[in-house]
């Protein structure tokens, strides 16, 4: 170990045990936790890979008692660690660290430069504007892209004349860069030139336009995404239809409806994102078709996009519950859960006999999400159900807890179904009311090994409370 890494570790330690030398709370908290005294003890004693990763590991950990032997680790002898330290500083998001990073900005590395670029601009540090500025002309391209990132970051309109420039810079990844920070920006005085860049020769760089159009969301940019629709990338014509939606209207409804039957899956995902950012409630039909699409990816976006339009798919949604494809069944209860209307406790009630496995548990699970307005018809449906219905019924109300429930739990200690009665044992138990107790201890009693286990269970649970 050199000098003066082994005079910083012992600064380090001696801050680690004195809590700091501002008393803050940064120190104690390392002292709570083993792995960042560990990786913190690696920054100043390992070896140039070592600092590198325990820099990188610190970011990772979130702790923000890290944040003073990162700012120390932004001077190390070698440019990897340095660039390490910065982009853990900006992880960790603390303000002190805003100066030092400004200085690492003249850093003779294009590396640490550009990290902490990067760091300042998830810090949003106005103090850096100024300086960030100047790295719009920096001789590396990189560091330009992550400068203008970090004022696009910051509102910053200063970078508009630069970033329109960059469409048109050699590199790809500058281009790509500056498009997305345009985007960022929300400048309509961009449109014109982002239009133009969506004929750039890059596939990366179209979609990154594309998707700087959407956000800004001029409708001047309508006919030149659906355009870009038919794209030779489906990566630039999922990105089309996503700004598209962004960009709103009956036209982009119409292309985005027709988008969702592609036979490309990274399309109709797209498509179906479209749909949820226009909100049209005529989107809502040919959404639930997708809710059964063979690619995961675009199920989910179905389902985000629905949950996106809202309330209207509420009645959408109870008719999918008896689709005959169970994965649209499935998606439909789902949905009803997370939205939380009352009108969906019934039908969900019903579909808690469904012969399929994964629709039953689904209707249970958004039965408990809508909560409150599902208890009483639960308890109707404990005492009046099928035994699917009688079963399930207990096991959802010993989740939601409600204080009603003792009474028909009790009572449903004496259902004919042995399921129902254990079921509901271990339901008396998750309620935490020792009147269970003595009911419980009847059923155990009874003598049914079926239910006995669960009966334990309920007074083990009951009487550790």
């Amino acid at each position: 170990m050199s000098p003066e890494r082994a005079i910083r570790w012992a600064i380090v330690s001696a801050l680690l045990v004195l809590f700091g030398l501002d008393g803050t709370a940064r120190t104690q908290e390392a002292a709570m936790d083993p792995r960042v005294e560990r990786q913190i003890e690696l920054l100043a004693t390992g070896n140039d890979w070592a600092r590198a990763v325990a820099a990188g590991s610190l970011g990772e950990l979130g702790n923000r008692a890290a944040v003073d032997p990162l700012i120390e680790a932004l001077d190390d002898d070698n440019d990897r660690v340095r660039a390490a330290a910065a982009g853990a500083l900006g992880r960790l998001e603390d303000p002190v660290a805003v100066q030092p990073l400004i200085l690492r900005l003249a850093d003779p590395e294009a590396e640490v430069r550009t990290a902490a670029a990067d760091a300042l601009g998830g810090l949003k540090a106005q103090a850096a504007a100024d300086a960030l500025l100047g790295l719009l002309q920096d001789d590396a391209w990189r560091v330009r892209a992550a400068a203008g990132q970090a004022l696009a970051a910051q509102d910053d309109l200063r970078s508009v004349r630069y970033l329109l420039a960059a469409l048109k810079a050699r590199e790809s990844g500058e281009r790509v860069a500056a498009a997305g920070s345009l985007g960022k920006l929300g400048e309509p005085d961009a449109v014109d030139d982002l239009i133009d860049a969506l004929g750039d020769r890059n596939r990366h760089v179209r979609a990154a336009v594309a998707a700087a159009l959407g956000e800004i969301g001029d409708i001047a940019a309508r006919e030149p995404l659906a355009a870009a629709l038919e794209d030779d990338q489906v990566g630039v014509q999922a990105a089309a239809a996503r700004a598209l939606g962004q960009v709103g209207g009956d036209r982009s409804l119409h292309l985005l409806s027709v988008a969702l039957r592609d036979r490309q899956p990274e399309l109709r995902t797209g498509a179906a994102e479209g749909l949820g950012f226009l909100g049209d409630e005529q989107a809502i039909p040919p959404l639930m078709t997708v809710l059964g699409d063979k690619d995961q990816d675009a199920r989910l976006a179905a389902r985000r996009a629905l949950l996106e339009i809202g309330g209207p798919v509420v009645g959408d949604a109870i008719a999918g519950l008896g689709n005959e494809d169970p994965q649209v069944a499935t998606a439909a209860a789902i949905i009803l859960g997370q939205l939380g209307d009352r009108r969906a406790v019934d039908p969900l009630i019903v579909a808690l006999d469904d012969d399929r496995h994964a629709l039953r548990d689904a209707a249970e699970n958004a039965l408990i999400e809508i909560g409150e307005p599902a208890v009483d018809p639960l308890i109707r449906a404990l005492d009046e159900g099928t035994v699917e219905q009688r079963r399930l019924s207990a096991r959802a109300l010993g989740t939601l807890r409600p204080a009603g429930a003792l009474e028909p739990l009790v009572a449903a200690l004496e259902d004919p179904a042995w399921q129902v009665r254990a079921q509901s044992a271990l339901a008396l138990g998750n309620l935490g009311d020792q009147r269970a107790i003595g009911p419980l201890r009847v059923l155990l009693e009874q003598g049914d090994p079926r239910t006995r286990e669960y009966a334990m269970q309920a007074i083990a649970i009951l009487d550790a409370q």
